[in-house]
């Protein structure tokens, strides 16, 4: 936002030199007030225009990247480069802006010529990312069960949403005094909503007792889909789409 705002007054000083006064000294106190302010809401006007309807989206702090390689892993979703994805912020919708996901400290980064722009968390509610939808979800009784306010990702989008938490942590090992490796340590936590509440999945073996009104109907579909060897996603997607369907 400071950036922004040097960039702002600079530009209307600029264009203020550049705004013909000749004629302004001749003129009273008054006109040349008037001329001024018409100067600076000039400059504003193009300054805005230049931005769109996305200038509202364009407040932040820099992003400061990581001053080291890891050896294994990534701190970003889904890679390390920038993608074309959406944000909600501020309660607006922007679509196609190059963003990119910062898993480890839970932050998105804008892309604006050039300019890596850490949006303000507390103002996102959604994004997407390559086709992959995010939500900002506070741990409070609104979200209850939710454990940590952070981004979810949403892999199932039916009323019983299936969402994924994935916490990276960085491992370091000193192999000699010259470098320390760094390892991107990742681990993922599945939730299910019911009605109000998000309740954790443990294990698809157990997730029949997520579904109290249709327990025995859930357990039979799992056992003859055989999900308990299944693919843990794929396990959660079609439990969470039957019950769906059988709870109509």
């Amino acid at each position: 936002m400071y950036d922004e705002m040097i960039f702002r007054y600079s530009a209307v000083f600029c264009f203020w030199f550049l705004f013909p006064v000749k004629q302004a000294f001749t003129q009273s106190t008054a006109e040349d007030s008037s001329l001024r302010q018409a100067a600076y809401q000039h400059t504003v006007s193009i300054y805005d225009n230049q931005l769109g309807d996305q200038s509202l989206l364009y407040n932040g702090s820099r992003y400061e990247k990581y001053p080291y390689n890891f050896r294994l892993g990534t701190a970003y979703y889904p890679y390390d480069r920038f993608a074309v994805g959406s944000v909600t912020y501020d309660n607006i919708q922007f679509d196609s802006v190059p963003l990119l996901f910062d898993e480890l400290q839970q932050v998105l980064v804008l892309n604006k010529d050039g300019y890596e722009l850490q949006l303000i968390s507390e103002r996102i509610s959604t994004f997407t990312i390559e086709g992959h939808v995010f939500l900002r979800l506070a741990a409070d009784s609104i979200h209850a069960g939710i454990p940590v306010t952070r981004f979810y990702e949403l892999i199932y989008p039916g009323p019983s949403q299936v969402l994924r938490a994935t916490s990276k942590s960085i491992r370091e090992e000193a192999f000699n005094a010259d470098e320390i490796p760094r390892y991107m340590v990742t681990q993922e936590d599945y939730f299910i909503r019911q009605g109000n509440l998000y309740l954790q999945v443990k294990s698809v073996g157990r997730i029949s007792e997520l579904f109290t009104s249709h327990k025995n109907e859930i357990r039979q579909f799992v056992d003859s889909n055989n999900l308990n060897s299944d693919d843990k996603v794929n396990a959660l997607i079609r439990v969470a789409g039957y019950y769906d369907k059988i709870a109509k």
